[in-house]
């Protein structure tokens, strides 16, 4: 059973990893484990794997930037930029990046799960999804009137061909 793309990009947005949920996959700020300590996931799954992240993370700053530097000349046009406006977007450019580093590195994992599920290479313990099952089971799928639907050897369904004929 397939985790869905949602749960896989929740569980990345709060820093976890994205195919048990564990936390603490972060020595430091800037310094991750390379596997995942619940269920074995190595997060560099392939040669040039966190390229996506560091665009991600641009991408982030970029459009803080654009929202910040837009914000500030809105509240002081018509006059010139002052220092304290300059600082203040400096500032951001500054430390966005590094507050959003370690969240960039599991959403960036969380989307490569996305796009290339989980293969044998990656570590993980195939019973590690079976696990999080809900208790009793996998929900069914489809629609709810047609998984309640007699099946053709229930009691209940008519065969013409068992009485010889039709009705």
């Amino acid at each position: 059973m397939a985790l869905s793309g949602s749960l896989l990009l929740r569980r990345g947005a709060m820093r976890r990893c994205p195919v048990c949920g564990q936390g603490h996959l972060f020595r430091r700020w800037f310094l991750m484990e390379s596997a995942c300590p619940g269920c074995g996931l190595v997060f560099r799954r392939a040669p040039g794997h966190w390229l996506g992240s560091w665009f991600l993370n641009v991408l982030v700053v970029q459009s803080v930037l654009v929202a910040g530097i837009s914000v500030v000349v809105a509240l002081t046009w018509p006059a010139r930029l002052n220092a304290w406006s300059i600082g203040l977007v400096v500032a951001v450019a500054l430390s966005v990046p590094a507050l959003f580093f370690p969240f960039s590195r599991t959403i960036w994992t969380a989307i490569d799960l996305v796009m290339r599920p989980l293969d044998f290479d990656d570590g993980v313990d195939p019973g590690v999804e079976l696990s999080q099952l809900p208790p009793g089971g996998p929900r069914p799928r489809g629609r709810p009137w047609e998984r309640s639907s007699p099946s053709p050897d229930s009691p209940g369904r008519h065969d013409p061909r068992e009485s010889g004929g039709s009705r």
